[in-house]
């Protein structure tokens, strides 16, 4: 049938015996028919009634009729657009057709949307309109019909927010993909409306895969929506951003729109960002597979700020090389500040970046970098090092884990550069003109407080904190502990941290330096450093105090502790604690002021260290050693403390401790105070030390008379008087001995106390006198009855 002609095809089901018979069309037509299949053009639209007679048999004629309607065309387009509710975008609505006239297959429907969109079919689809400017602040949808030469067309509008519309969810778009509503790609779409008197909205997955550039605009994000750079193996993918501002449409009042995914890197990309501003992202710029090895992507980020972001920047396997990193702001979360993040993990993440190349990040002369308002500023994991320069970081806390982005694990929060390397390999931490300030430290919620933390379980490892510019260029202040260093069995780690100001408060623990040693022969060199530790009044922490260094067994560590000033002001600690270490050196420290219970110095186990020069003052005691043996103490200058030296255990294992050209003065009590059982192996030596402004006895054994006390036998000059400096009162008195008449006094050496003898670890260091210590031994009547008459004539031959 065709409608528009009238004309209408019949089909008689006869034999054909019965052909030729005469047929009435019902439109005043008859027609004799001699075929079953006939063609008829009937007037126009209406039925009509097919009337035909045959004989069935001879002489019985049978009419049969039939009713055949031509339909008329219809041509109403009119329908309703209407607005649902829900929409799976959320910066624009999705509009959707009801009530559509002639929807018979005769009439054709064509439907043109505002953004361009061209549908043809009775019904389209719900529909979002994108890809398009919308000025007036309405949608369209037109609607034509056509029904043979009959044509009518319909519009119907809705108010819609007015912008510039790019992408759908979870749908990508590329910079190179042409708009039907302009004819032109998306990449000039952006750069027309970014900054026009209405918002640009992007939705959906943008891919940049063209070389671009933006200047100052706004890029409003919907939720999940990703702008994805795609480098390829070989060529480097541009991207830049100069005074561009991507942020959650939330901001401008879409609030169903939280959070969108961020910038991501793809392959070889070099990104500039020059006063940028990414707000409001899962990650502001994360670096995705697939990665490259034998180059690697770079990185220009300058005076940019990264606002309310779970994450600044990432990456896992991905190497980033940086031209240029300075004047920039990471900014986590602050607590009432508008927007819909309200949780941040880490300012900077890099994890397991295969690469033999060292993280650089340099401000290289410029404006400081400024990190805030998260639980890392810097979380770096198996990396072959971490070079940092010029950064201010500060108000770290934990945070409690919103919008599906998992937070560090619990007491990973509060820590300014967390550290980790757990393979073999070789890596270096390198810092300097760093700041760390006011870390939340909350035991319970895992807020570490920490400035650095290095846990090191594999490789060898160097940490150089060398501060530039002394006692400002490297500094902590309202943070619970400075620099904490965990050192596994396989792993080995060399610090040098020079001219630090560290300060510490607020914790259930406060240290400067605390670092626990599985493994032997590390070394830690830090000199030079100013510390002022303090903590909670009722905090009490074995790693409390200026630098608690921890060896798990009687190793060899190369601990150098020189030229500090330590202040310690909490109830638990020590200014300098070192534990089970053999050959620890710490000169020229001073350890004053600050609270009067931890002891200056506090050594148990271990030994043959030299602790010489020190200043130790206003302790409740000045040493406090337990069992570490073969140590010297010498040129230390004690003022004011309970006690000077307090001693307990063997402190003289083979060959004994020495204890010389030491100034005791106005000690509160005993200036030596001397446990049960203690032994340092006697001092028969002629560098005398002295005790100044004494107060009745200065030194105290509490086992009374017996062998320990000559194990413990100072000499003293031979027309010394009780109570003078080098005789002081003892008890017993048998704690001094007249020195061997003619002994000459062996003054300190002119250069003992500077960094000439440093590196001296020999108990006899080239001051000794070889005349005093032949008559050590040979005064030794222990030594010389553990000998054969054969051997004692030998030994005195060769010495005389």
């Amino acid at each position: 049938m065709d409608v528009c002609t009238g004309e209408v095809t019949l089909h008689f089901n006869l034999d054909s015996t019965r052909f030729p018979f005469c047929v009435d069309f019902g439109d005043g037509t008859i027609g004799v028919v001699t075929d079953p299949v006939v063609t008829h053009q009937f007037p126009g639209p209406g039925c009509y009634n097919v009337c035909y007679c045959y004989e069935a048999i001879p002489g019985d004629t049978i009419m049969c009729c039939e009713q055949v309607c031509i339909p008329e065309c219809c041509v109403d387009p009119s329908f309703d657009l209407v607005q649902r509710e829900i929409s799976e975008s959320c910066l624009n609505p999705e509009y959707c057709i009801e009530n559509v006239q002639c929807q018979d297959t005769m009439t054709s429907h064509t439907w043109i949307f505002s953004d361009s969109t061209v549908f043809f079919g009775a019904i389209p689809p719900c529909h979002i309109f994108s890809n398009f400017v919308d000025t007036f602040g309405q949608v369209c949808v037109t609607h034509i019909v056509t029904c043979c030469d009959s044509t009518a067309s319909y519009t119907a509008c809705l108010p819609h927010n007015p912008g510039a519309y790019l992408g759908l969810p979870d749908q990508e778009t590329r910079f190179s993909d042409t708009l039907p509503f302009t004819n032109d790609i998306v990449l000039n779409f952006i750069q027309q409306n970014m900054n026009a008197g209405y918002p640009l909205l992007i939705d959906g997955i943008l891919i940049a895969d063209l070389d671009a550039s933006f200047g100052v605009g706004t890029w409003n994000m919907g939720h999940e929506s990703v702008v994805r750079i795609e480098g390829d193996m070989e060529n480097n993918r541009f991207f830049s951003l100069v005074g561009t501002l991507l942020q959650d449409a939330a901001e401008i009042g879409y609030l169903n729109c939280c959070p969108w995914r961020g910038l991501e890197s793809q392959g070889l990309t070099r990104i500039h960002m020059n006063g940028a501003i990414i707000k409001d992202a899962q990650i502001a710029l994360h670096y995705v597979p697939p990665y490259t090895q034998s180059s690697f992507p770079w990185l220009t980020l300058r005076n940019s700020q990264f606002l309310f972001n779970h994450y600044g920047i990432k990456s896992v396997n991905q190497y980033v090389g940086f031209k240029f990193f300075d004047g920039n702001t990471f900014t986590g979360t602050i607590e009432g500040e508008p927007g819909c993040i309200r949780d941040a993990v880490n300012a900077i993440d890099f994890r397991n970046v295969n690469s033999p190349f060292t993280l650089n990040f340099d401000v290289r002369g410029g404006s400081w970098n400024t990190i805030s308002g998260y639980e890392q500023a810097f979380r770096i994991e198996n990396a072959a090092g971490l070079r940092l320069r010029g950064f201010q970081i500060h108000s770290l806390e934990n945070f409690f884990p919103v919008g599906g982005v998992p937070n560090n694990a619990f007491g990973d929060a509060g820590i300014g550069i967390d550290y980790r390397y757990l393979k073999s390999g070789r890596s270096t931490l390198d810092i300097d003109r760093v700041s760390f300030k006011d870390f939340e430290f909350i035991e319970q919620f895992g807020a570490r407080s920490l400035g650095v933390r290095m846990n090191l379980t594999q490789g060898s490892h160097t940490l150089s904190a060398k501060a530039s510019n002394p006692l400002n260029s490297i500094t902590t202040e309202l943070i619970a502990g400075a620099y904490d260093v965990s050192v596994d069995w396989k792993a080995d780690l060399r610090a040098i941290i020079h001219d630090n100001l560290l300060s510490t408060s607020g914790g259930d623990y406060g240290f400067g330096l605390a670092g626990r040693f599985v493994s032997s022969d590390n070394t830690i060199d830090f000199a030079r450093n100013q510390l002022a530790i303090a903590s909670n009044p009722s905090a009490s922490n074995f790693f409390s105090g200026g630098v608690v260094l921890l060896s798990e067994s009687e190793n060899v560590q190369d601990f150098r502790i020189l030229d500090n000033h330590i202040v310690v002001n909490q109830t638990d600690g020590a200014g300098i604690a070192i534990h089970k270490a053999l050959l620890s050196i710490v000169r020229r420290d001073t350890i004053v002021g600050g609270s009067s219970t931890v002891p200056g110095i506090l050594l148990t186990q271990g030994g043959q260290g030299l602790f010489d020069c020190n200043d130790i003052r206003d302790k409740n005691n000045g040493f406090e050693v337990y069992a570490s043996e073969e140590n010297r103490y010498a040129a230390n200058y004690l003022r004011a403390n309970d006690h000077d030296m307090f001693l307990s255990g063997d402190l003289k294992g083979a060959n004994g401790s020495l204890i010389q050209w030491n100034t005791f003065f106005g000690s509160d009590l005993e200036s030596f105070l001397y446990q049960p059982g203690t032994i340092t192996g006697k001092q028969h030596h002629a560098k005398y030390n002295q005790w100044n402004a004494q107060f009745g006895v200065e030194l105290r054994h509490l086992s009374g008379n017996g062998p320990d006390i000559l194990q413990c036998q100072f000499w003293r000059p031979g027309n010394a008087q009780q109570g003078s400096p080098n005789f002081p009162e003892a008890d017993p008195e048998e704690l001094f001995k007249s020195a061997p008449i003619g002994t000459p006094v062996d003054t300190v050496p002119p250069l003992f106390c500077t960094s000439a003898y440093d590196g001296i670890v020999e108990l006899q260091d080239p001051g000794s006198n070889p005349w005093q210590a032949w008559q050590v031994i040979v005064e030794d009547t222990g030594y010389w009855s553990g000998l054969t008459d054969a051997e004692a004539d030998f030994m005195r031959q060769e010495i005389f």
